[in-house]
């Protein structure tokens, strides 16, 4: 994903893909708004998946230009992620892991 929404997956939708599971945040992708615990619950309850999420800041850095709504899809990202990390300490997502990788030091 590089941050253009009209011709790449929002991180959301591809960490669902990556679960075999694409059509899992359909709604939230078409309004490219964050997808809630719960519906991230939904996902990850009973999985075993390590995230692994690689350039996180380049790709929020891409995506502060891309408008939603009075926000912005870096925005509507971190929320994702704020509520990706919620649902991790529940029950049911014991085995769900999210790994930052390294970043790249031209970028850093």
């Amino acid at each position: 994903i590089d941050g253009n929404p009209r011709t790449n997956k929002q991180l959301w939708q591809a960490i669902a893909e990556g679960l075999g599971k694409p059509d899992h945040f359909r709604e939230e992708a078409r309004k490219l708004t964050a997808p809630g615990e719960k519906k991230w619950r939904d996902l990850l309850n009973g999985e075993q998946a390590l995230i692994i999420l690689d350039e996180l800041p380049l790709y929020l850095d891409k995506t502060k230009g891309v408008q939603v709504g009075a926000s912005n899809l870096a925005s509507q990202t971190c929320h994702a992620l704020t509520n990706l990390f919620a649902c991790l300490s529940k029950p049911g997502t014991e085995k769900c892991m999210v790994l930052f990788a390294d970043l790249n030091t031209e970028y850093a």
